[in-house]
């Protein structure tokens, strides 16, 4: 079966003053541009490209992973259509599920639920002014590192971007993190090991079929400048070219994002009242589709 054929279709939930969430299944006019313009989608062939792609993979015997066509595109966009980048990015990615399965494979959903109701991870509804979806990680004060790990963490961030990666959209405009680290405390600094920072720089630039245009942090405190440091040797010119730091400054921010499409507390003009119930629908919707990607996979673990 087509893993597309699992996703559930006209996505829409209420958000409140922030407004509704809405996953997309076409590119708009401005989209289409991009799309040709950045990822070379008018001038390859289509067709023939994604067989080349699939053909990789066939010949990847210890490998299974869904062969229809939505699913070969995903990956090939963000890698400007590129058979070979593209093969390379799937092959990375479920390598890298294979060897962190308590990363890797979804969380069970009820621990979603606790996810989601803490307010440690949150989809915006709204786009940014480019149609790069936001995605709000609030990992200071709201989290509380007794009743979430850090893996179970980045497990669910990873559910967000396999949520994020069918749109046709997201695939290319990209996602923007803003990453509000207010009140974050030293136990929590100390669960940021040299290994984790690894993983995760590895996952976000070798792995995931997503373009990160921008990463930025925000109300870090001078603990932060020690997660940081450790997370320094891992990083890869790109990504560090595109990390913006705030501070306590909303105004800085207000320089990369529309304050129209942001929460009042990071200096937009909506309201947020979020109870992570919009959420957790989210999450459910998606339950058969993440149950079906766990059927994929490398066969045994590569070298």
């Amino acid at each position: 079966m087509a893993c597309r054929a699992l996703l559930p279709q006209d996505v829409r939930l209420d958000m409140g003053p922030l407004g509704t969430l809405r996953l997309e299944e076409q590119l708009d006019e401005k989209l289409q541009r991009v799309a040709s313009e950045e990822l070379r989608e008018a001038d390859v062939d289509i067709p023939d490209t994604i067989a080349a792609l699939r053909t990789r993979l066939q010949e990847e015997k210890e490998l299974v992973v869904p062969l229809d066509d939505e699913y070969m595109i995903t990956f090939l966009r963000p890698c400007h259509w590129y058979p070979d980048s593209a093969f390379q990015k799937m092959c990375n990615f479920y390598a890298f599920k294979a060897r962190n399965p308590h990363v890797g494979r979804p969380l069970p959903m009820s621990r979603v639920d606790v996810v989601a109701n803490s307010g440690t991870v949150c989809i915006l509804p709204r786009r940014d002014q480019f149609g790069r979806r936001m995605l709000l990680l609030q990992t200071g004060r709201k989290w509380d590192p007794k009743k979430l790990t850090m893996d179970e963490l980045l497990s669910a961030v990873l559910m967000f971007l396999e949520i994020a990666i069918v749109e046709p959209s997201t695939q290319v405009a990209g996602v923007v993190i803003l990453w509000d680290l207010e009140g974050l405390s030293l136990s929590q600094v100390l669960k940021f090991t040299p290994t984790f920072a690894k993983n995760l720089l590895h996952l976000i630039q070798d792995c995931v079929p997503l373009r990160v245009k921008a990463f930025h942090f925000i109300n870090q405190s001078n603990l932060f400048d020690i997660a940081f440091n450790v997370l320094k040797p891992f990083l890869k010119e790109k990504l560090r070219s595109r990390l913006y730091f705030h501070g306590k400054s909303s105004k800085t921010l207000l320089d990369h994002v529309d304050p129209k499409l942001l929460p009042k507390q990071y200096g937009g003009e909506l309201e947020m009242h979020f109870d992570g119930g919009e959420l957790v629908a989210l999450f459910h919707l998606f339950e058969t589709y993440f149950d079906e990607l766990t059927k994929y996979g490398y066969t045994k673990l590569p070298k």
